[in-house]
């Protein structure tokens, strides 16, 4: 990867890879440092692997003494039009002094990656960026990212692209725990620490879970998120059209404090109710022990075989994918997942579920128990929603 350089900065990206669609919690989470970012030129430092205790936690960055910006960026992309959960644990703590900065993660542009954009020689965000989430400071070190100067600790800042801020709200939890030395007056004993240790002790481990439901006719989603089982957003609106594909990625800014930000068990997933807009049945892939099994359409009950799980460009469901069968029948089972074009699928702004290298849409006609396979036309029988399980 190239570095992007300007006369205040040096800007590296790192390479996370991570549980992404697996679904199953990670005991270790895989991490490759492949560099770093730093605010000013001479402050770069040889490449280091970050620490590993063995618990699965991963640091951010190289170096809690050097002012930094780093990015962690997952190889997998998402479709932007099926649900997206994130889930991660994260710990921040600054055992020199009052200030841990901020952290959080990001759906980007899958298009524009490993590229960062700086304004006044302050992180603000990566260049391609969606949609972040922020905790800890609000201000994003400058006024020029949206401001102020004066930060505010303790927020949680939604921000859109080009670093525009969309909500700001006070977190329902502390987010950092801090030697509080250099602001005394702010003293608050049950959120001080002087070390990595005190902070797991006084459960400083956050648990933040987020879910974006699709709006129709690619017009953004609506973000539930949570710190610690505390709802901060309950269904916002994200008004904003989101490119063809999106990449996940964590950010950490922090100055020379000693700031740490730290996180485990990451897990981002696509799992999804196919809901028909005429009828508000789901899709469901039959039980059985068979090569392949039928799909129908039952009422909706969040069963196994109705959560079916975006991976790349296929739908699975029940460790099968969804395969399209063509003529006589034009019917659909869940068979042996095998890549080829026949279990590609792409579902489009109006919701309509396409073989993907066709004009074939899945198709549901009131009263009937199996869905079929018939030309794309703008009908209610070829509408469904994504919805999250």
């Amino acid at each position: 990867m190239n570095p992007i350089c300007n006369k205040r900065t040096v800007v590296t990206t790192l390479a996370l890879l991570c549980a992404i669609a697996s679904g199953t919690a990670v005991a270790k989470s895989t991490w490759t440092l492949d560099a770093k970012a730093n605010l000013y030129p001479g402050a770069d430092a040889v490449v280091e692997q970050p620490s590993v205790d063995g618990s699965g936690w991963k640091m951010l960055h190289s170096n809690q003494a050097t002012e930094q910006v780093s990015y962690a960026t997952s190889g997998e992309t998402l479709d932007p039009l099926f649900p997206i959960r994130i889930r991660y644990e994260f710990l921040s703590h600054s055992p020199r002094k009052a200030d841990a900065r901020l952290f959080g993660f990001q759906l980007m542009d899958a298009r524009v990656v490993n590229t960062s954009l700086h304004r006044d020689g302050r992180g603000c965000a990566m260049e391609g960026d969606y949609l972040s989430v922020g905790f800890q400071w609000r201000g994003q070190f400058s006024a020029a990212c949206g401001g102020p100067l004066t930060l505010e600790k303790n927020f949680v800042a939604l921000r859109g692209a080009g670093n525009l801020l969309l909500d700001k709200r006070p977190s329902p939890v502390p987010l950092a725990c801090m030697n509080y030395k250099m602001m005394p007056s702010e003293r608050v004993p049950e959120f001080e620490c002087l070390s990595r240790e005190e902070a797991i002790t006084k459960g400083f481990v956050r648990r933040m879970e987020a879910t974006l439901t699709p709006k129709s006719n690619n017009g953004g989603f609506l973000l539930d998120l949570s710190l610690d089982g505390h709802s901060v957003h309950d269904a916002q609106d994200v008004a904003i059209a989101a490119p063809d594909r999106l990449r996940f990625g964590i950010f950490s800014f922090i100055d020379n404090s000693g700031s740490a930000h730290e996180v485990r068990n990451v897990r981002v997933t696509q799992d999804t109710l196919l809901v028909s807009d005429l009828d508000n049945r789901c899709l469901e892939a039959q039980a059985g022990s068979g090569a392949s099994r039928p799909v129908g359409v039952r009422a909706c009950s969040g069963a196994k075989g109705q959560v079916f799980r975006r991976a790349g460009r296929q739908l699975e469901v029940g460790g099968k994918c969804l395969e399209a069968l063509g003529p006589p029948s034009w019917q659909l089972v869940a068979a042996t997942c095998n890549g080829t074009a026949r279990q590609e699928w792409v579902r489009d702004t109006h919701g309509r579920l396409r073989a993907d290298g066709t004009q074939m849409c899945i198709t549901v006609a009131a009263g009937e128990l199996r869905p079929t396979l018939q030309a794309c036309a703008n009908k209610v029988e070829q509408r469904f929603l994504a919805m999250t399980p």
